[in-house]
């Protein structure tokens, strides 16, 4: 891994790529933009953000959420986990097994890290 700050300006293009991926796919669809949903933004008020990381126990009125990265290690894993319990944390969802196949993910993911 390496922090976005050090690499070159040409790696940047791949920094977005799934936006930019998400935003032609989008742009493509043919209930667009009549039947697309625009969500009003206002800043980062809505945002939860990993300048300010905390994770309210209510997502009400949020719609975004820039992660700490890297997302993965021991240092910023505990955050993002936080915010996935709460994400699954409602009617209709299983809970404990969200979060055994999110722990297993998690696992197997760093595990392929290690040399």
């Amino acid at each position: 891994y390496e922090p976005a700050e050090t690499q070159k300006h040409a790696d940047m293009d791949m920094w977005h790529l799934d936006q930019r991926v998400l935003s032609t796919k989008v742009a493509a669809w043919p209930g667009f933009p009549i039947l697309a949903e625009f969500v009003p933004r206002y800043g980062y008020y809505d945002r939860i953000d990993r300048m300010r990381w905390e994770v309210p126990r209510d997502l009400e009125g949020y719609v975004d959420a820039h992660l700490p990265h890297p997302g993965f290690t021991e240092e910023n894993w505990s955050g993002v986990l936080r915010l996935l319990e709460v994400l699954l944390d409602g009617p209709g969802n299983n809970l404990k097994k969200g979060l055994q196949w999110i722990q297993s993910y998690h696992k197997a993911y760093t595990e392929a890290w290690v040399d």
